[in-house]
């Protein structure tokens, strides 16, 4: 309309001389006049109309379908459970009752039973009574349906337990109970993996194995699913099925190569997911690893598979792990190919822990780290990453495994150590005993209440802090100098402040009970 509009001006200016005067006949201006408006007003302006709004609504579902995939990505990054330990997992339902497994830390199902919620005694004793016989240690339920019912019943159980100190002696202990999402649940109950995984179960109780083992590792358990099932978002799905599918598929693959996969415990589902590696190799690795009673002692021994030559394993080295290895070197992301140069440097460090942490830190700028990473043949940045993979073979090898910050965003390094990162992650999946605030007339205004990001999108940030509607988190509230950026007083990006799954810590705005809205700020 911008460009038009001035053009027909032009136009009409065409018609008089410099001096101002009309160079056509006046008894024909009423008819040209007519003409032009007439042409703005019947073709020019629903042009101009159209056009901004199929460009508004092109920008709107690129946002949604960017939205979603951040959203996808964060629920498939979240932390394992750590230390491993035995789930039990309520699928909550009103009619068909509480579908429950027990998983233990390896995804095996241990038993499986249906309770229901009107018979609240028998319920609590059989929970109780599983707990105790399986030696459970998380207790994980679904977000559906009768969950908040759910949850009260669980509280009010009775269950022993006990507080967390990151001691691998307290991994059989039953440490709180967790509400997770169930989203894609029942598709996976009918999937044609769900029945290979679980041919002997009932359809109805596949989704509680799934909620248990999304709670041990979601990025093992979700992979399994289609991505468009598993995320929160606006209105993505009415996006071009193809760029969504695009951005959804990037986005699991770069998760899976993020995090890696062991040889000896991945699905088909999650190493067909890694760069480099198609769905026929992935199945002639679980194939081949069933053969071999889960022996793989080293990457190495993927050359041995069918359909992985030279090439595809170059290809696939890297993002590839085996825990039980007694090589360290193949716990971590380290490329086979640079087995050499980081066998140099372990040799060097050998007398020196400190060493191998201050490389981590600093690489080759500073420590005698210019003259090591030339003794070794690589390049600062490369020593620099070579040696955090060393120094901490689990949790920096890992992108899910976030170390705690303080109030300013950073991260110590007193932080970095192995207990610190256990009590953190069982912070970060929400091991929380909830105060009673079951309702919205329960709160109050300024209460201080944990809760759940559930979704994140461009106008904000919800989050479930544990009653029947989700709170809203406003983007006008985030300024940076409460995030730790770089200018105070100017607005920030809601992917920036949180992602999806997160723990946070919320204040209660005004809570309107006519239309069961709840509005919260962060508090950091």
């Amino acid at each position: 309309a911008r460009q038009v509009i001035p053009a027909a001006e032009r136009f009409m200016r065409s018609f008089k001389d410099p001096k101002g005067e009309q160079k056509y006949n006046k008894v024909c201006e009423e008819q040209i006049k007519m003409a032009c408006e007439d042409g703005v007003k019947r073709l020019v302006k629903p042009w101009a109309e159209r056009e901004m709004r199929a460009q508004l609504k092109e920008e709107a579902f690129e946002r949604a379908s960017l939205d979603f995939a951040a959203n996808v990505k964060a629920l498939l990054l979240q932390p394992p459970l750590r230390p491993q330990g035995v789930v039990l997992a309520l699928d909550p339902g009103y009619r068909a009752g509480c579908k429950c497994a027990v998983v233990d830390k390896m995804g095996n199902v241990l038993e499986t039973f249906v309770c229901y919620l009107h018979k609240e005694t028998e319920m609590k004793k059989k929970i109780r009574d599983t707990c105790e016989q399986h030696k459970v240690s998380v207790v994980a339920i679904g977000d559906g349906t009768a969950s908040r019912e759910t949850e009260t019943l669980v509280a009010n159980a009775n269950l022993n337990i006990c507080v967390d100190d990151g001691n691998d002696s307290s991994s059989s202990s039953l440490r709180g109970w967790v509400v997770t999402s169930e989203a894609g649940a029942s598709i996976y109950s009918a999937s044609e993996i769900a029945i290979r995984e679980l041919p002997n179960l009932d359809v109805s109780l596949r989704g509680a194995v799934s909620i248990a083992r999304r709670v041990q590792d979601p990025l093992a358990e979700l992979v399994k699913l289609d991505p468009k099932h598993i995320g929160v978002g606006m209105y993505q799905h009415d996006a071009k099925t193809g760029a969504l599918d695009k951005e959804l598929d990037y986005v699991v693959e770069s998760a899976v190569a993020s995090v890696g996969v062991d040889l000896n415990t991945a699905s088909i589902s999650l190493l067909s997911r890694v760069p480099g590696m198609n769905k026929t190799v992935a199945k002639n690795v679980v194939e081949e690893r069933e053969k071999r009673g889960r022996t793989y002692s080293s990457k190495i021994d993927a050359k041995s598979v069918k359909g992985c030559g030279e090439k595809t394993f170059e290809q696939i080295a890297g993002f590839l792990r085996v825990a039980e290895s007694e090589d360290i070197l193949d716990r971590t992301a380290l490329h086979t190919e640079s087995y050499a140069a980081a066998r140099k440097l372990l040799k060097r460090c050998a007398n020196d822990a400190a060493l191998l942490e201050t490389l981590a830190s600093d690489g080759g700028g500073g420590g005698g780290g210019a003259d090591i990473a030339k003794e070794i043949g690589v390049d600062g940045m490369t020593l620099k990453d070579m040696a955090k993979m060393l120094a901490h073979p689990e949790e920096n090898n890992d992108e899910r495994f976030l170390a705690p910050a303080n109030k300013n965003g950073i991260v110590s390094k007193a932080s970095t150590t192995s207990s610190t990162k256990i009590q953190h992650q069982n912070a970060q999946i929400g091991l929380n005993i909830r105060s009673g605030a079951l309702t919205l007339s329960t709160l109050k205004k300024g209460q201080t209440l944990s809760g759940v990001v559930k979704n994140v999108c461009q106008f904000g940030v919800f989050v479930d802090v544990g009653v029947e509607t989700s709170g809203l988190v406003h983007r006008s509230t985030f300024i940076e100098q409460d995030f730790a950026t770089k200018k105070a007083g100017v607005k920030v990006e809601p992917h920036d402040v949180a992602r999806a799954g997160e723990k946070v810590t919320v204040r209660v705005g005004n809570v309107d009970l006519d239309r069961k809205r709840l509005e919260l700020f962060f508090v950091r």
